[in-house]
């Protein structure tokens, strides 16, 4: 409820590469839906161990400002890094 407390507070974080994911969240938080897409689309394009739910996150944004096509590329990517991590899940047809 104290908007202008939670800008100024956010004015003092740095913008650093280990912030970015923190400063999306809170920007989202606050309803500055498009700054939180840019500082979480940062934070995954420079980090390539990035976390599918983040990429989640980005396509729920995206999908916010209307932007599908974006949000279903990051949901697939999201989908693409969970079945990585999980190769044992994919059914194989049985061989003849």
């Amino acid at each position: 409820g104290e908007v202008q407390r939670g800008e100024k507070l956010l004015a003092s974080v740095p913008v650093k590469p280990a912030h970015l994911a923190m400063l999306a969240e809170a920007r989202f938080n606050m309803g500055a839906v498009e700054d939180a897409a840019v500082f979480l689309s940062q934070h995954l394009n420079d980090n390539p161990r990035a976390k599918a739910d983040e990429w989640v996150f980005l396509g729920d944004i995206y999908e916010l400002v209307g932007r599908d096509e974006d949000a279903k590329r990051a949901y697939n990517y999201s989908l693409n890094l969970l079945t990585a991590d999980l190769p044992d899940t994919a059914s194989v047809a049985p061989q003849p």
